[in-house]
């Protein structure tokens, strides 16, 4: 590869390993030990976390999202936890996977930025410590829930958002970097089918998957939902017919400026 290929690339491949996006991720994971932030699922440790924007339904995408692309990870990371967790004996253990990707599926005509070749990902790992024998050595694996984990082996669509770099935050300038929306913008794609493949931690087919849909209590009738079973091109005809709403600003949102 030649220096301007490699550095062309390089750019590409955002790195995550910021200060800034480790606490942004610890933030959306539960606490060691916290029974209303987590639930368990075959041994699985489910976080649940406050998603960026909405990210159920098509218009949520086309709204929010830069591009969808179909993924696959190709090499992660651990991001080790930091001093104070490692002195308290419980914390997090994340991981910095990078994904290849495969194909652009969908583009916003309003994304300044192209689809990447590859990005890189801050995706859940393990909890460490906080058990009934608080040993820091026990790491249990963790997901979130009603979403996938990010493994190596599989394959994944995602809808993905660019965020520009930004200066003054508490932990210094961020660099720029692609972002997911939220819980329901990863959909497994094992074998070119939606819903098949790794999710919550563990590998579940397309039956498993549209039973799930059916067992839910309070039904949301997401992407996921409605593509279970198809290949992507339902859900590309899908997006490419529905029309975006205006984004309303986050009042609560504190003033972050953009680096020039």
């Amino acid at each position: 590869m030649g220096t301007a290929a490699a550095l062309a690339l390089a750019a590409t491949l955002t790195s995550l390993d910021s200060d800034e996006a480790k606490a942004e991720a610890r933030q959306e994971q539960p606490a060691a030990g916290n029974a209303d932030k987590a639930s368990h699922n075959s041994g699985i440790l489910l976080a649940h976390g406050a998603d960026r924007h909405p990210s159920e339904t098509a218009t949520d995408w086309v709204t929010y999202a830069d591009h969808v692309v179909e993924v696959t990870p190709v090499a992660e990371t651990r991001i080790e936890p930091n001093q104070e967790e490692v002195d308290r004996g419980e914390g997090l253990i994340l991981r910095d996977v990078k994904l290849r990707v495969d194909r652009v599926l969908w583009s916003s005509e309003e994304a300044t930025k192209t689809a990447p070749q590859a990005f890189n990902w801050t995706a859940h790992g393990w909890m460490f410590g906080g058990g009934e024998d608080d040993d820091s050595s026990v790491l249990t694996e963790m997901a979130g829930e009603d979403q996938p984990r990010i493994e190596l082996g599989h394959h994944y669509i995602m809808a993905i958002e660019w965020q520009e770099p930004r200066c003054g935050t508490d932990d210094g300038d961020i660099p720029g970097q692609w972002r997911g929306l939220g819980s329901g913008s990863t959909l497994p794609y094992d074998a070119s089918t939606i819903g098949q493949g790794e999710f919550e931690g563990t590998v579940r087919s397309t039956d498993t998957a549209r039973a799930a849909a059916a067992e839910r209590a309070d039904p949301v009738y997401s992407l996921l939902d409605e593509f279970t079973g198809s290949e992507a091109s339902g859900l590309v005809d899908e997006l490419a017919k529905t029309e975006p709403v205006p984004e309303q600003p986050d009042p609560s949102a504190p003033p972050v400026g953009v680096c020039g």
